[in-house]
């Protein structure tokens, strides 16, 4: 049941509060043994919410907040749990059994498979907030719908990538377009701007690109992480080696190196996945026979299991936080009316007092223009 909220006076509700965030609500009907209840969430945030309404549906303001005040979180910490998980165990690999080993490998699955969430999350929102820019399409009907992430991060890292990403995050592309934003600008002020605003679309790009590479094959033989996860999510990892009684030749083996050390490392610490070959890896006979019966062309793919794998992930995984809550940010910005300008960029891109400069040129000329 809905209730329209104009039917509501907020000074009637009594106030309480549930894991720290605040509710109103208020008993409309007590009869017997049942009552019924207004609840509503954030009351002394209604004002807001409804100034937001003017600029975005429901759905997608609430898509907005929810992203920005608990989703990225909830999806950092989780990650967090599962790396910290493995640095624990990996940490005393000298003392593992072969339980320790086998959640070593189930908790690196667990972490590309987060990663992989994260990275199509992340695609879709951008993505949709290209399309709200260019066409005004609805931010949540096109995020729901989304569903190819590799051509998005193909798109924003080729030649007009830095255009896309000033789409998203808008920021002004040209001197004209500031000037809109900011009214009375003198030259030597637009030239700041426009120098800020070019150090982070370069910023958010240089992100964009590292990020990339756990999504997009360089050569048809690479597997990425986000290849892995596809591939993860299905249920085909872990495979075991050492369950099979089949011969592995090894080649090459220094004469230092005792035959344990070589079985662990060949049949533990890896990673070995049973999949279906890639688009572009199968031979002309395997691929007609996936498209005509539907049949796959088992292929493994092994990775080692170290911490420097982990912590790349770890790093992109920060990368894309970093990036989709300054994203979001904005957003929620534009759904208040207010469309100053927001940078993102490490301290040192630009002098303290230019820094001082911009904000002051930001507050100032923005409060001029509205």
């Amino acid at each position: 049941m809905t209730i329209e909220l104009g039917s509501i006076d907020l000074n009637d509700l009594e106030r309480t509060e549930v894991f720290g965030i605040p509710f109103g609500y208020k008993v409309t009907e007590n009869e017997g043994n049942t009552k019924n209840l207004v609840i509503m969430p954030s009351p002394d945030e209604v004002e807001d919410f409804n100034a937001g309404l003017k600029y975005f549906n429901y759905e997608t303001l609430i898509l907005l907040r929810s992203k920005y005040f608990f989703g990225i979180n909830h999806r950092v910490q989780m990650f967090e749990v599962l790396y910290n998980t493995f640095v624990e165990i990996f940490e005393k690999k000298e003392e593992n059994n072969l339980n320790d080993i086998l959640t070593l490998q189930a908790v690196y699955s667990d972490m590309i498979i987060k990663l992989g969430t994260v990275l199509e999350d992340f695609a879709g929102m951008c993505y949709a907030c290209k399309e709200y820019q260019q066409d005004r399409s609805d931010i949540a009907q096109v995020f729901l719908a989304y569903s190819d992430p590799i051509s998005f991060y193909r798109a924003i890292i080729a030649k007009s990538g830095k255009r896309q990403i000033k789409q998203i995050f808008c920021l002004p592309q040209s001197k004209g377009e500031l000037h809109k934003i900011y009214k009375n600008l003198t030259n030597d002020e637009t030239d700041l701007l426009m120098k800020a605003i070019q150090k982070s679309t370069s910023f958010i790009y240089d992100k964009f690109c590292d990020i990339s590479t756990s999504i997009l094959r360089i050569t048809k033989e690479d597997v990425t992480y986000y290849d892995m996860y596809n591939k993860l999510k299905h249920g085909f990892s872990p495979f075991y080696p050492f369950t099979t009684s089949m011969p592995l030749p090894i080649n090459g083996v220094p004469n230092d190196v005792s035959i344990k050390e070589i079985i662990i490392k060949y049949f533990f610490e890896n990673l070995t996945i049973m999949h279906d070959k890639l688009p572009g890896q199968r031979t002309v006979q395997e691929q007609q026979q996936y498209e005509e019966k539907k049949l796959a062309t088992p292929t493994f793919t092994y990775q080692d299991i170290n911490l420097e794998s982990a912590m790349d992930i770890k790093k992109i995984i920060s990368d894309i936080t970093l990036i989709y809550r300054h994203l979001i940010k904005k957003y929620l910005l534009l759904s208040k009316g207010k469309n100053s300008m927001i940078l993102l960029m490490p301290q040192d891109y630009l002098t303290v007092e230019e820094k001082e400069q911009i904000e002051s040129i930001i507050n100032d000329k923005y409060l001029d223009s509205i």
